[in-house]
């Protein structure tokens, strides 16, 4: 009886020094592998083009230009000295100009695509203005608003501000190892990332991906960014669009037609809804190609009148 139970506790005792090990051994394997710790730049599509920001995490470089390959092409990026992506080195902004604001991520950017093929090449051949994109590279809606908020004040005549949403921006608005943001009344107050140990660690970061979680504070921050970006909107007598792409494959219904629901109609908030076949860049890289996008874009152009 004492040998089995002598036997019993030798493999609980092995069994527990395998779930102690099993983190530590996966966090070695993940670092010699090259997988970053945070949900930053180094992460991201585009590290090359990226710096670090201590108010929005990481922008684009700027001024800067760089040619790049991505789905098999030759992309010319430039930026400028506000790390807004531009046609061609040397442009700069017209601060009177009309000016459409574009408010989201990689997709508003013209990841894999030329300028002329990007939503703001294409907008502003459709519309007649000035388009000015504030997407950078794998941010979330929290992220993609202070860039709207500290961007505004530069433009005297704003038409439109156009912001992207799918699901996954909710997601990375949960994310714990970049700034964080909270409103004080109608202020947005930014406080330094605090992830902690175990959510520092490559290991957590993997999981989450895999499996990833959408907590109820992130939704209720992404509705409160959105209701902030249509009340700027109003004080620059601008209108607030929101443009929802189903990314994937998916069909109708929409998988997300619950979330467009809670955070953009109900709130009466103006939704864009492009009637698309979606198109990925390459197998594997589910940013809209050139066709997709002309579709998105055509559809902002028509709610503008364009």
């Amino acid at each position: 009886m004492r040998g089995r139970a002598t036997e019993k506790l030798a493999a609980a005792g092995r069994i527990a020094l395998a779930v102690v090990l099993a983190p530590g051994v996966s966090e070695l394997v993940l670092e010699c592998r090259g997988v970053p710790k945070k949900h930053d730049l180094a992460g991201s599509c585009d590290p090359e083009m990226n710096q670090p920001d201590p108010r929005t995490g990481w922008l684009w470089k700027g001024p800067y230009t760089r040619t790049t390959t991505q789905a098999g092409r030759s992309i010319d990026f430039a930026f400028d000295e506000h790390h807004d992506r531009v046609r061609a080195a040397g442009d700069t902004e017209d601060p009177d100009r009309p000016t459409v604001l574009l408010v989201g991520e990689s997709i508003m950017a013209g990841h894999g695509l030329t300028w002329d093929e990007s939503m703001a090449g294409l907008l502003g051949a459709a519309l007649g203005v000035q388009v000015v994109t504030l997407g950078v590279v794998g941010y979330g809606c929290d992220q993609a608003f202070l860039r709207l908020f500290d961007a505004l004040p530069r433009f005297r005549h704003v038409v439109a501000i156009v912001t992207l949403f799918f699901p996954g921006l909710v997601d990375r608005v949960g994310w714990f190892d970049r700034p964080r943001l909270a409103f004080d009344r109608d202020e947005p107050v930014v406080s330094p990332p605090r992830p902690g140990f175990w959510r520092d660690l490559r290991v957590v970061r993997v999981v989450t991906e895999l499996l990833p979680y959408r907590d109820e504070a992130s939704i209720e921050l992404t509705g409160e960014i959105f209701r902030q970006t249509a009340r700027l909107a109003r004080t620059r007598g601008a209108r607030a669009l929101f443009v929802t792409p189903q990314l994937g494959r998916g069909g109708r219904p929409r998988g997300d037609a619950a979330l467009i629901d809670e955070l953009l109609s109900r709130q009466a908030l103006e939704v864009v809804d492009p009637d698309w076949v979606f198109e990925p860049l390459e197998p594997g890289d589910l940013h809209p190609n050139a066709r997709a996008t002309r579709t998105m874009a055509a559809a902002v152009a028509k709610a503008l009148g364009g």
